[in-house]
């Protein structure tokens, strides 16, 4: 057998293990994400995936409510990154449903605002923030000519409001601004003030035409269904860029501070790609443009300074410190209260819906 020969089936053995070899070599990692609706986006996962050889396929709750009821029946399995809010956190971990941050390969945590990362129990160790806003009013300038500047404008509406109303359809934030409505703190814990601010909702709900929130994937403010609804910031600064009809407004009495987080799951068939993915969302060219794209306050102080100008001046975005002292965050309640609050979500919201 010839040299030349041998060197010739060597040539097509390799070649055939480089055919056979190339399925494998282009096959991506999925990373599993669930989160918000228009929350994440596109072009960032897309960078992180050419970086990593990973596609991302993407999962959506519309309530805190409803993401805490997804997991809780799979246990906590089945995807690899979570957005959650900070009150959950150690919660999630009790359970066993997260993984450890690993900060020797997080560096760019460092650029994530220290007030959130110590924001709430076992945040330091389990999560990471994501982004932050307020919870308020939209209204539509030309349906509603005098505008809204009090949670009662919605809670005891005028006539031409009522069937025009949307609420939040969480339990805990519906029922957090209800508390305000009545001068009572969103964490209360006396049950004097949940029996007024569940008689307050009982009779706001004739009114009621949904208990959902308007957001950017979601026409009932463009259309005119809704004249006036509950909503988070950062929805209605993005609908508020193609409809200049939309105006947000914390209300007098105050309304909700939110700081979502993002977190890997224990059960992650990735977890190492999915810390990277967290410590990827702070580098801060990468984070301003996630806050550009949800419409929301960066917890990532290098980020912000990113941001244009008009982007900072957005009040919607960035509230006054008047605004944000008069709005609370939600720290979880004790478990007495949590269960005087589902009877009254169940009234309120779930009964004859």
């Amino acid at each position: 057998m010839s040299l030349r020969f041998v060197a010739t089936l060597r040539h097509l053995a390799l070649a055939a293990m480089l055919l056979l070899a190339a399925p494998a070599l282009a096959q991506k990692t999925e990373l599993r994400i669930l989160t918000w609706v228009d929350y994440v986006d596109p072009e960032v996962t897309a960078e992180f995936g050419r970086l990593h050889n990973v596609e991302f396929k993407y999962f959506y709750f519309n309530s805190d409510s409803e993401r805490d009821k997804l997991l809780t029946e799979s246990d906590g399995k089945g995807f690899d990154v979570v957005t959650v809010n900070g009150s959950v956190v150690e919660h999630y971990r009790k359970l066993g449903w997260l993984a450890p941050l690993n900060p020797a390969r997080m560096p760019d945590l460092k650029n994530a605002n220290s007030r959130w990362r110590d924001g709430y129990p076992g945040v330091k160790q389990y999560a990471v923030p994501y982004m932050m806003g307020t919870l308020g009013l939209a209204f539509r300038r030309d349906l509603v000519p005098d505008g809204v500047e009090s949670w009662m404008d919605v809670f005891e509406p005028s006539k031409a409001l009522c069937g025009k109303i949307y609420m939040g359809g969480d339990s805990r934030e519906l029922i957090n601004m209800a508390l305000k409505a009545v001068d009572a703190k969103s964490s209360s814990t006396d049950p004097a003030d949940y029996k007024r601010a569940e008689a307050l909702l009982l009779k706001q709900k004739p009114c009621v035409a949904a208990y959902v929130y308007p957001t950017q994937d979601k026409s009932i403010m463009s259309d005119g269904r809704a004249a006036v609804a509950m909503a988070f910031s950062s929805d209605m600064a993005t609908l508020a860029e193609s409809d200049s009809r939309i105006e947000y407004i914390v209300p007098k009495e105050g309304g909700g501070l939110w700081v979502d987080y993002t977190v890997a799951m224990a059960a992650s068939s990735h977890p190492e790609l999915a810390l990277a993915f967290l410590n990827y969302t702070h580098k801060p060219q990468v984070h301003a443009r996630l806050a550009m794209f949800t419409g929301a306050m960066p917890t990532n102080a290098a980020a912000e300074k990113l941001l244009p100008a008009k982007v900072r001046a957005n009040r919607t975005i960035f509230p006054d410190p008047q605004t944000l002292a008069r709005s609370e965050e939600d720290k979880g309640s004790p478990a007495q209260i949590t269960k005087l609050r589902n009877n009254i979500f169940s009234k309120v919201v779930r009964r004859g819906k």
